[in-house]
């Protein structure tokens, strides 16, 4: 007599799939937490209540590149920073800040500070100074000192966001010593900060001496012919091609306002699925610089950039069949 096989037991049948759409969900949960564009951002001007401390800026993961802004550079080489109320007293100085920014670091976030240019010296020098300034960075930010105005840390790049004119300081020159091996025995990572318009006419003889890394390109504030706009999007689109093309060995990230009030603002659904996906095309993309945390934490801005519609939604609906 034939024996009659067994259907499989509905029990069984149950552990497997959901066995199945577990190893499915660790499958596609690097695709999910990795679908964040690689961010940047400026922090440092608002207090810990309001854009949070640096600790948990870097504990966010929102961020690939924390930008400390900033450090007040004078005509005469020396310099202060400005921090808003996160450190600067006598019993809190921004020395204090050095287990926070070894501790982004080894989350493999890179910190870098920011120079603004304070050109009210109290004793203007009669000659360039720009060598002392170079010097003057490299002891205090990059060379592990414990006497720096942050405490035994090594950074990991300079930015430039502004430079007037200077007649004491040549900002060309500055990056040139940051990347010399007779002052520094590693080159300097140098980010600047211009605006949308090609080219910008500050920053360019910058530019020009080939050690620049990164840009953070400033897509907004009253730049009708390169901000970006659903009824021109195409200043947008050749703006951005004319800065990624003339600069193919520099990495181009896509300078974003999180301030709904400021000429520019892009809303983060239209960054997400307009532009995103047509910039980072470019092989010198890198991703998106948030002009600041600040604005990105009342806004919620970064994290709406984050595409969260691969969720799992496929593998809950294999579960609730089951």
């Amino acid at each position: 007599m034939s024996s009659t096989r067994k259907p499989p037991h509905s029990s069984s049948f149950l552990f497997l799939v959901v066995a199945l759409s577990f190893c499915l969900l660790i499958s596609f949960s690097h695709l999910v937490s990795s679908a964040c564009p690689d961010a940047a951002v400026y922090w440092g001007q608002h207090g810990d209540t309001d854009e949070g401390t640096l600790t948990q800026v870097c504990d966010s993961k929102l961020y690939k590149i924390v930008i400390l802004k900033e450090l007040i550079v004078k005509d005469d080489a020396s310099f202060s920073l400005n921090l808003a109320n996160h450190c600067g007293t006598s019993e809190n100085p921004c020395s204090t800040l050095k287990d926070s920014i070894k501790h982004c670091q080894d989350l493999g976030i890179k910190v870098f500070i920011s120079i603004g240019l304070d050109v009210a010296s109290p004793k203007p020098p009669s000659e360039d100074v720009t060598l002392t300034l170079a010097k003057n960075l490299i002891n205090d930010f990059f060379s592990n000192n414990p006497d720096g105005l942050l405490g035994s840390v090594t950074l990991d790049g300079l930015d430039i966001e502004e430079i007037p004119d200077s007649t004491h300081i040549h900002w060309p020159n500055l990056v040139t010593f940051l990347s010399d091996k007779s002052i520094i025995d590693t080159k300097i990572p140098i980010s600047i900060s211009p605006q949308c318009v090609y080219p910008d006419t500050l920053l360019e003889p910058v530019l020009k001496t080939g050690y620049v890394d990164y840009l953070w390109v400033e897509f907004f504030e009253n730049n009708p012919t390169c901000i970006y706009t659903k009824e021109k999007p195409k200043v947008f689109f050749d703006a951005w091609s004319t800065w990624t093309m003339s600069y193919p060995s520099i990495t181009v990230f896509l300078g974003l306002t999180a301030n709904k009030g400021i000429p520019g603002y892009i809303d983060p659904d239209t960054v997400k699925n307009d532009i995103l996906p047509k910039i980072s095309t470019s092989s010198n993309y890198g991703g998106v610089a948030i002009f600041d945390r600040y604005e990105d934490v009342k806004n919620n801005y970064t994290p709406r950039l984050c595409d969260n519609d691969n969720d799992g939604g496929f593998i809950r609906t294999v579960i609730a069949r089951a």
